[in-house]
């Protein structure tokens, strides 16, 4: 059998290669990441980096069961970190000139 490949011993970290993980700044998912909603807007945090960035919005139901207490403990605890813009896979690309 030549098709079966064994799993890692342990978890790998990866490039971000997806839209709801990966810090913008080092574009790894290392199980830094928290999620977190201030009203219908759905940020992540790193709290490796000290980084958080909107993620979009009304993207999760979560924020439709919390409380405006929740949403300013929440906006107390982002302002913690710094935003940044997020990170997306095109980034790299080479822009078209102008």
């Amino acid at each position: 059998m030549n098709n079966v490949f064994p799993f890692p011993a342990k978890p790998v970290a990866q490039r971000f290669d997806g839209p709801f993980e990966g810090c913008p700044y080092c574009h790894s998912d290392e199980g830094f990441h928290q999620h977190v909603n201030v009203e219908r807007f759905n940020y992540v945090l790193c709290t490796r980096h000290g980084l958080y960035w909107l993620l979009g919005e009304n993207l999760f139901s979560s924020w439709r069961d919390e409380t405006p207490e929740t949403w300013r403990k929440n906006k107390l605890l982002l302002d913690g970190f710094k935003f940044i813009e997020p990170f997306t896979p095109w980034d790299d690309l080479p822009r078209p000139p102008a």
